[in-house]
């Protein structure tokens, strides 16, 4: 179970056979405190498998920050509540490697990821060491970096092979700035990030959320 201050209405659904995720029906409002509490010790898990132990955690939100990446227009706004607090060129995938679309949240963010082509399904095309400030959005390899070798597309079009590319400048404020669960919401692509990749639990409507819970709000 968990409790939230101020409540939220909220709820369970499963992404996958392994994967339970809760979520308020909106997103989360800035400042709150929520609570988890798991009662597992002894639950039946399958295959003569049972839970061990009880755990519990809590956790603070934080204050609300969300990233609008228009595909269309090359650009993405970050806002702070209602408030606008930067606009800043970018360039998404091109053509045939498009940029994952719809909401997701940030999983992590690391000052220098290596990012090979191969793992991702693009062959030999790249093998970059060390890309600066990489905020991750999806399990399938999506990020927001910094892409000095694309600045001059950055505003203009699409070039990359999927990630959203930044000046190094602009990608070290954002990554300074953004904390893992801030939203991430990405407009005009011709296709749609599923939620189980990475933390899209609000891709999904709310009655679509609640027809993947085994109990009925």
């Amino acid at each position: 179970m968990s409790s939230s201050r101020p409540p939220q209405v909220g709820h369970w659904s499963w992404l996958s056979d392994a994967r339970l995720d809760w979520r308020p029906q909106n997103y989360w409002a800035a400042g709150t405190k929520v609570q988890v509490h798991l009662n597992l010790d002894g639950v039946p898990a399958g295959a003569g498998k049972y839970g061990g132990a009880d755990t519990s955690w809590a956790f603070a939100v934080g204050r609300q920050q969300i990233s609008v990446v228009d595909l269309s227009k090359h650009r993405m706004t970050v806002y702070h509540g209602a408030n606008t607090v930067e606009t800043i060129p970018v360039t998404g995938g091109k053509p045939g490697a498009d940029t994952w679309g719809g909401i997701m949240a940030v999983i992590d963010k690391s000052p220098s990821v290596h990012m090979q082509s191969s793992t991702v399904g693009f062959g030999n095309e790249y093998d970059i060491p060390d890309v600066h400030y990489a905020i991750h959005l999806t399990y399938s390899g999506t990020y927001i970096h910094a892409a000095p070798w694309s600045v001059g597309s950055q505003g203009w079009a699409n070039v990359s092979h999927g990630c959203v590319g930044l000046s190094m400048g602009r990608a070290a404020w954002l990554f300074a700035n953004t904390l893992p669960g801030d939203i991430v919401e990405v407009l005009n692509s011709p296709k749609s990030v599923a939620p189980g990749n990475g933390f899209g639990d609000w891709q999904e409507s709310w009655s679509q959320w609640l027809a993947g819970s085994a109990v009925k709000a």
